[in-house]
């Protein structure tokens, strides 16, 4: 972690200031810790500072990404079309942000809910600097040797209902697929506005209300319950048993088709079935939102200039 990013933090526990301790004197920290003037310290551990315990809700992803993301994802093939990772996370950027990855250039901006770094990892390749916030400690210090040494990005372990940032820190702020698996989406929201300076712009995407969800909605009473070692393996069998009819020409398509229709997984690839399969039945919570829900949420935040995209349920405002 580099000393600039000094200039932002503040303790989550009483908005004072951050130093490095007496022992940290690296100016590229790798080990050590912050401390404020109440004496309240937070360790700093692979480049990563630590700001918050990992909550329950947590675990599933916690979980997931060891088993499931030791590499990268496949080349995502859907209806006959073939697409990479780093194709769709530039589709899903520009469609779920409206952000255009040039006018990011040189200002601070955060990605709330990073995970393993996909949408940094673009924006970097962009010429972007970035902090990266996340509640997950171990998928950021795996990432985190991507950005040693670097001056314009960090990785930060921190809940994003206590965020170790000042008031009017950033100028852009994103948060794709994150907020609609805390417990309190529109509490995460409104404390990511408070971080946005004056004139900057924020933009999220959340799960939508739709009929295709019915049947993992009825399901996920219960498997949320289940152990996730357990529903790692029903799982695996699941989408292991219906793998080869999607294969069967004119049979396969349309299985696809009415897959997509009742959100069970219809990817050609297993690896994508099993995460969006975990995706949708681990995590502990899973709202939905309709786009005039999220709209209010806006308004109530006081930003201007909204705009919804079709992706999805998103949007993006501008503070005033």
């Amino acid at each position: 972690m580099q000393t600039r990013f000094l200039q932002i933090l503040s303790c989550p526990k009483c908005r004072g200031k951050l130093t490095f301790s007496a022992d940290t004197k690296e100016e590229d920290v790798e080990n050590g810790s912050l401390l404020c003037a109440n004496q309240h310290c937070f360790p700093i551990k692979n480049s990563v500072p630590l700001f918050s315990k990992e909550e329950g809700y947590n675990k599933a992803f916690a979980y997931i990404h060891p088993h499931l993301f030791c590499g990268p994802l496949p080349t995502l093939e859907f209806r006959g079309t073939k697409t990479t990772i780093e194709e769709l996370t530039q589709k899903e950027f520009a469609e779920q942000t409206g952000f255009n990855p040039r006018e990011l250039r040189g200002k601070w901006v955060l990605d709330a809910g990073c995970s393993g770094g996909r949408f940094i990892s673009f924006l970097r390749k962009q010429g972007v600097g970035i902090i990266g916030v996340d509640l997950q400690s171990g998928r950021l210090q795996q990432c985190a040797h991507k950005f040693k040494g670097e001056l314009a990005s960090a990785l930060i372990q921190a809940n994003l209902f206590e965020l170790p940032f000042l008031e009017n820190s950033f100028d852009f702020i994103f948060s794709l697929g994150v907020l609609h698996h805390t417990p309190d989406p529109k509490e995460a929201f409104m404390n990511l506005v408070r971080c946005l300076k004056k004139g900057g712009k924020i933009a999220i995407w959340v799960y939508p209300k739709e009929p295709r969800t019915v049947i993992s909605d009825f399901l996920r009473p219960i498997t949320t319950r289940l152990p996730l070692s357990l529903l790692l393996v029903l799982g695996f069998v699941i989408t292991t048993l219906y793998s080869p009819f999607l294969k069967i020409p004119r049979i396969g398509p349309r299985l696809v088709h009415i897959f997509y229709r009742i959100r069970i997984p219809w990817h050609e690839q297993w690896k994508w079935r099993m995460h969006c399969f975990m995706d949708w039945y681990a995590p502990k919570y899973q709202f939905k939102y309709t786009n005039e829900e999220i709209r209010a949420w806006f308004e109530e935040a006081g930003l201007i200039n909204i705009q919804s995209f079709a992706y999805g349920t998103s949007a993006q405002g501008t503070k005033v």
